[in-house]
């Protein structure tokens, strides 16, 4: 199995950080999308909601 060098280690940890961070990102839009303005992959997002919520009375 070939080593990879420190530069090619970073590129492919960036790219797979980048393929998970847009991954994520789908799945919390289509959660809210279809669960009516939750959020399915982030608590902080429903926690916002809550606030929000609680604050103006909704």
């Amino acid at each position: 199995m070939a080593e990879l060098s420190p530069s090619s280690s970073v590129r492919v940890s960036a790219r797979r950080i980048l393929v998970l961070d847009l991954l994520a990102g789908y799945v919390d839009a289509l959660g809210f999308v279809y669960l009516g303005g939750l959020f399915a992959s982030a608590m902080t997002g429903n926690t916002t909601h809550l606030a929000a919520a609680l604050i103006g009375g909704i």
